[in-house]
C-alpha cells in the first residue's frame, strides 16, 4: 500500500511560507531541505526534489515509498534524469534516462506573500504510458501571464516495463498511476504497457466509467491539434502498406474498415499516385481516430455529467506555412515557445507572426487554473470560450 504521509502539500505549504526574494532559497519540506534558484525574473524555481524513494531494489515494480529523511541541504537547481521508457537504450541509462526517477519540479513567484493559497497547476506530461516522462518544462511563462499569481508543479512518474507490469502474485500493476497519486497526495480517477483494470486503482474500462458517469467531475479541457497523426503513423509509398498498418495495429479492423477510411481520406480532386500522397492519407486518418476522435468522444461523455464545465479547442497553428501542426505543438503557445521541452520556434517569439497566440492561449489557461473557467480572467480581446455540449459540440479554434 502506499504511504499516506502528506509529503506533497507539506512540501507547497513550505514554499508558501518560506518564500524569499533572496537567491537561492532553501526550503524545508519536512523529510529534507532543498535549495533552490531565484531565476532573476520574479520566479524561483526548485528542481528534481524527491517525492518518493529510489524505485529500484527491492522497491522495483512497487508501489511507490516515502523518501529517506535527510538533514543535509540538498541541490535543487537542475532537473532530473527521465524515467526509462519503452525506447531504452544501456547508452542512455544514467544519462538521460534512469530508474532512480520520481522527482517534482515546482515553479513560484519569487515575491509571493505568506499564506498566499496560490493556486495550484500540476502538469502530468503524457506519452501513452510508455514513454515521455520528462516534465522539464519552465512554468516561468504561465506564471508571468497569471500576474505571478499561480503555482507550477511538473513531475516524473515510471512508465511502460517499470511502470505498468502486471504479472505475479508479488507486483501490483498501475504503480505509474500509483506514483501520481503519490506526488499529488489525493486519491485520482484515473499501447504495450499500459493501465489494466485492477479492481482498485483502475475498477473498468474508460470508455465504460466515462459513459456511466464514474470519475471525478471536475472542470476540464480536451482538445487536438490538427496533424496529430505525424511522427505516430509511419511513411507508405503504396495503399497496400497502408492496409498492412491498419491490419497490424488494429487486428479487428476488416478490409471494408479500411476501405471505408481510404474513402473518407481521399481528395478526389487529386491523382493520388505520388507517395506522399498515401502517407498524408495515412497520418491524417490515423491521427484523428487516435487523438481527435477519442477526445471528442471523452468530451462528449463528460459533457453530459458536467454542463456547463467542460471545453474543447482544436489547435490550428503552424510554426511557419507548410510546416503542419504536430502532437503537442499547443505547448509551444501554453507554456510560451522555449519553455517547453521542444525548444524554441521564432514565430511564437515577441514580433513573431504567432506572438498573439502565446498570449490568448496563456489568459484562458491561467483564468482555468484560476477560477476553473477560461473565460474569468482571459485576454481582453479574446473571444468567449464556449462550454462543449454533446448536442452543439461548439469547439475553441485556434487559429493564425
Amino acid at each position: 500500500m502506499t504511504s499516506t504521509s502528506p509529503f506533497f502539500l507539506s512540501l507547497i505549504l513550505a514554499l508558501l511560507l518560506t518564500l524569499v526574494t533572496a537567491v537561492d532559497p532553501v526550503v524545508d519540506v519536512s523529510y529534507s531541505r532543498y535549495k533552490g534558484k531565484d531565476n532573476g525574473n520574479r520566479v524561483t524555481s526548485w528542481l528534481g526534489m524527491r517525492y518518493a524513494a529510489p524505485p529500484i531494489g527491492d522497491l522495483r515494480f512497487m508501489p511507490p515509498q516515502d523518501p529517506t529523511r535527510s538533514h543535509q541541504v540538498k541541490d535543487a537547481r537542475k532537473f532530473k534524469l527521465k524515467c526509462v521508457g519503452l525506447q531504452a537504450r544501456a547508452s542512455l541509462i544514467g544519462k538521460s534516462q534512469s530508474e532512480d526517477c520520481l522527482f517534482i519540479n515546482v515553479f513560484a513567484p519569487t515575491d509571493a506573500a505568506r499564506m498566499a493559497r496560490l493556486p495550484v497547476y500540476v502538469f502530468i506530461q503524457g506519452g501513452g504510458f510508455n514513454g515521455n516522462s520528462k516534465p522539464h518544462v519552465d512554468g516561468t511563462g504561465l506564471i508571468q501571464a497569471s500576474g505571478m499569481k499561480m503555482i507550477v508543479v511538473t513531475l516524473n512518474y515510471r512508465v511502460s516495463v517499470f511502470g505498468f507490469l502486471s504479472y505475479g502474485d508479488k507486483v501490483q500493476p498501475n504503480i505509474g498511476l500509483l506514483d501520481q497519486r503519490k506526488a499529488l497526495h489525493t486519491k485520482t480517477p484515473i499501447s504495450m504497457w499500459m493501465p489494466v483494470i485492477d479492481g482498485d486503482m483502475v475498477r473498468s474500462g474508460l470508455w465504460d466509467a466515462f459513459n456511466k458517469g464514474n470519475f471525478i467531475r471536475v472542470p476540464t479541457i480536451i482538445g487536438a491539434t490538427t496533424n496529430e497523426g505525424i511522427g505516430f503513423a509511419p511513411s507508405v509509398s503504396s495503399q497496400s502498406e497502408a492496409d498492412g498498418f491498419w491490419q497490424a495495429e488494429y487486428p479487428k479492423m476488416n478490409s471494408t474498415h479500411i476501405a471505408s477510411i481510404t474513402t473518407l481520406y481521399t481528395d478526389q480532386t487529386a491523382d493520388c499516385n505520388d507517395t506522399r500522397c498515401f502517407t498524408k492519407r495515412l497520418k491524417d486518418s490515423y491521427g484523428d481516430m487516435r487523438f481527435m476522435c477519442s477526445g471528442l468522444s471523452f468530451t462528449s461523455a463528460m459533457s453530459f455529467w458536467m454542463p456547463d464545465k467542460t471545453w474543447s479547442y482544436w489547435y490550428n497553428v503552424e510554426d511557419a506555412p507548410g510546416k503542419s501542426v504536430p502532437h503537442c505543438a499547443e505547448l509551444h503557445a501554453i507554456w510560451g515557445t522555449g519553455r517547453a521541452s521542444s525548444g524554441t520556434l521564432s514565430s511564437f517569439l515577441d514580433g513573431g507572426i504567432n506572438a498573439n497566440t502565446t498570449v490568448v492561449a496563456q489568459g484562458y489557461w491561467t483564468s482555468f487554473i484560476k477560477s476553473y473557467n477560461p473565460n474569468t480572467y482571459k485576454y481582453a480581446n479574446a473571444a468567449i470560450w464556449q462550454a462543449y455540449y454533446k448536442s452543439q459540440r461548439q469547439r475553441m479554434v485556434f487559429e493564425m
